[in-house]
Order: structure tokens, then sequence, then C-alpha cells
């Protein structure tokens, strides 16, 4: 028995239909795969938050420089306050190079493997916390920043001065700060790759809800 083929009509309706399916899944998918980077931004910077914890008990106080505990390597600078300035010369954290946070983030790294290491570990040849959502040894890192090195506003009160009211304040270097005031700040850059830490409606993920 002799079979026909499809005509170019029944073929251009079958592309039609698989077009409109595509066009409906790929959003879909996309979608998907962006729920699936925030859970594993959150779980991250949950673990960090985890470890910094357990090193303030062993320590004291949350990292704020380059490890000097025998063995470990130091970051590039002496410390970091040439990073991130220090007394009214602070800078705001979307002035800060990228080398920089590498700097601050190899430190931290090392702290959290010496006080965490079942879930962290410094892997010489990439020897940080990179943000998840960006892949191998070019994407950014992981921001932190210990509350020494901002300007902690707490109920409308500048700590520069104690009278200028809210984020306007002088010397407020960001307005999402953490819930208190001897604490750090951590987040990742988000989907965008652009650091707009404290910028409103910005797709930057902070360990904690802004005021």
């Amino acid at each position: 028995m002799h079979r026909r083929g499809f005509t170019l009509i029944e073929l251009l309706v079958v592309i039609g239909v698989l077009a409109a399916l595509s066009s409906m899944l790929i959003p879909a998918i996309m979608i998907a795969q962006n729920k699936a980077r925030d859970a594993k931004c959150m779980t991250l910077i949950s673990q960090v938050k985890g470890a910094l914890e357990k090193y303030k008990i062993n320590a004291g106080i949350y990292p704020e420089g380059p490890a000097r505990v025998a063995g470990q390597t130091p970051g590039q600078h002496a410390g970091w306050a040439p990073i991130f300035g220090s007394g009214t010369s602070m800078r705001s954290a979307t002035l800060i190079k990228e080398s920089d946070w590498q700097s601050v983030n190899g430190d931290l790294l090392w702290a959290l493997a010496a006080t965490d290491a079942d879930n962290f570990r410094v892997n010489s040849a990439d020897p940080f916390l990179r943000d998840p959502y960006t892949s191998g040894v070019q994407g950014n890192v992981l921001r932190y920043r210990p509350a020494r090195f901002y300007p902690f506003t707490s109920r409308g009160t500048n700590t520069t001065n104690g009278t200028l009211p809210g984020p306007e304040a002088v010397g407020q270097i960001d307005s999402d700060d953490p819930p208190m005031p001897d604490s750090y700040q951590i987040w990742s850059i988000g989907r965008d790759g652009i650091d707009q830490y404290g910028v409103k409606n910005s797709d930057d993920k902070p360990g904690w809800t802004a005021r």
C-alpha cells in the first residue's frame, strides 16, 4: 500500500506547534534554573554564616584581616584597611576592585577552613569562595566585610557624629546594614554580575533582609 508523505502545510503546522511549545518551555526552564541558583547561593551564605559563628566562639571576633595562623598564607595585603579604607575615608562596596574582594575572600576562606574543615577547604588552584551566580576561576567572589570597616547606623543615628538621620547621614557607606553593630556584611552580587550592595531593587543577595 502506498504511504503518502507529509504535506508542506502539515509540516508548517508541526513546526508552529513545536515553536509555540518551546516559547512556553524555555522561560519555565530559565525560572527553574534561577530558583536553583538562588537556593544554592543562600545555602552557601548560610554555611558561611554558621562557620563565622564558630570562628567568633573560638577567636572572640569575626575575621577582620589576613590569617596569621602557622601554616597559612596571608592575603596580598598586610591588613584590610587599605582595601576598605578607615575612619571617614571608608569606601562604598561598589568602589572596591574585584582583585581586592578576592584578597579579602581568600583570607576569609582560610579562616573558615581552619574553623569548619568539613564544609570549607582551600583549593590551591582556586582559593576563593566563588559567587554561585558565576562559574569557573574567572568568576566573581562572595563579598564579606566586617563591621569595623563600615559605619553602622542604628535607629536613624549615625555612629560618626551621633546626630544625623538614616542612610543620608555622613559616613553611611551602604544602606543594607546587618542586624547587629558588631557583626558583618556578606552578600552575592547576583545574576547581573554587578555589585549594587545597598541599592534598592538590586538583585544582590545579602545574608539577611534589609531594614
